[in-house]
């Protein structure tokens, strides 16, 4: 009888997942690919080149089979992966073991490459890439131009999971990275969950992402640079004690810019949740509005005689608590958001404020979420599938 049931379970986990139609992606692709709903590889660096187009169906697996294996979109190439809610696509590692089961926790970082995004926007030129050797065709590893309402695809409930292999030291790949990505690109409702380096890093480019997950990274969170100009709301840090900053900026290129709204900067207790100067010498034109930064040990990382309130344009409604040196968060307010919770631990981590925020008008809120009822996490993310966010988060 036990074995009855058993494969009867598998048979329903086989029809579900469609493994009969299971393909494998590898070198370049220069037509169009559709990748269907179930478990499918990638092998190695796959390139999709100028004209090509992968399309990847909701409720779609792929699974990395070699540590090193990336996917890459080029300059000309799109991807379409649209999920849904119900049916997410992931991105993983054939040491996953879903749809069968969660095996794999936070520390499993590393295990392949991840998704690289090479758009025709801002900067101009032929810029490398970072994380990519200089064997590949230069065509898959290079970004820029001056289309800034370049369209490289959509990315919409997708999940991107343990990740960031270093091809050699301290060049690890970001979990997704964007280099000169356009403003016609779609981002939302993507997640980011133990990668080895950053989450999101974005290089040049104009691109608006929304509703971006980065939980438990090895690095930074969020990461502008190369002159990205761009705006975002939405965005969700989670960290593990393994997480730097919540959210980096600057770096290499003049005219770094960044809006961002509703940002919600999670942190462990230790880390800083912003970087974005060095040596005082200002990186970046920041703006934050309506965001929380709870737990961390600075809200800035003191360097020089810049502050967050030299970096900052803008704070309307942003609010902090939980911060060892509370001098670096001015000119962010001081407020107890009630019912955060921030916690790497199962079934603890709560992000959702038990109600709005006195004094920011109704038709604005604090942070990534409105309240509690706000349940744009649930249903999609590993980490409700992987059991770190508390009871009640998705009732």
């Amino acid at each position: 009888m036990k074995k009855s049931i058993g494969l009867f379970i598998f048979l329903v986990v086989c029809a579900q997942y469609d493994y009969a139609q299971a393909i494998t992606l590898s070198g370049d692709i220069l037509g169009t690919v559709n990748v269907p709903a179930g478990v499918n590889q990638l092998n190695g660096f796959v390139c999709v080149r100028s004209g090509g187009v992968l399309n990847v169906a909701p409720g779609a697996i792929i699974k990395a089979s070699t540590s090193t294996s990336t996917l890459i979109i080029s300059r000309g190439g799109r991807i379409n992966a649209v999920g849904t809610s119900r049916r997410p696509i992931i991105f993983t590692t054939t040491q996953d073991q879903i749809p069968v089961r969660e095996n794999l926790t936070r520390a499993n970082k590393g295990l392949w490459g991840g998704i690289i995004l090479l758009g025709k926007a801002q900067p101009a030129g032929n810029n490398p890439i970072e994380g990519l050797p200089a064997s590949i065709n230069p065509a898959c590893r290079t970004f820029g131009g001056t289309q800034n309402t370049d369209n490289s695809g959509t990315l919409r409930y997708v999940q991107i999971r343990h990740g960031g292999f270093a091809l050699t030291p301290n060049n690890e790949i970001n979990c997704l990275t964007g280099g000169g990505v356009g403003s016609r690109t779609g981002i939302r409702f993507v997640e980011c969950f133990a990668n080895l380096d950053d989450g999101f890093e974005f290089f040049g480019g104009t691109v608006k992402p929304n509703n971006l997950v980065a939980a438990f990274v090895g690095d930074d969170s969020f990461d502008i640079d190369q002159g990205y100009k761009g705006t975002g709301q939405f965005w969700f840090d989670a960290h593990d004690s393994s997480t730097d900053k919540c959210l980096e900026a600057g770096g290499t290129g003049a005219g770094t810019a960044l809006n961002v709204a509703n940002l919600t900067c999670c942190g462990d207790g230790d880390a800083d949740a912003f970087d974005l100067d060095r040596g005082g010498v200002l990186r970046t034109s920041l703006q934050v509005r309506n965001s929380y930064v709870v737990a961390f040990d600075n809200c800035h990382t003191p360097a020089g005689t810049a502050d967050l309130g030299d970096v900052v344009g803008n704070t309307t409604g942003s609010r902090y608590s939980g911060i060892t040196n509370p001098a670096t968060c001015a000119p962010l307010a001081l407020q107890t958001p009630r019912g955060i919770t921030c916690s790497a631990a199962p079934r603890q981590l709560d992000p959702t404020p038990a109600s709005r925020i006195p004094g920011v008008p109704p038709t604005k809120f604090v942070g990534a979420f409105r309240d509690g009822r706000d349940r744009w996490l649930c249903g999609w993310t590993a980490l409700q599938s992987k059991g770190h966010l508390a009871a009640g988060v998705c009732l």
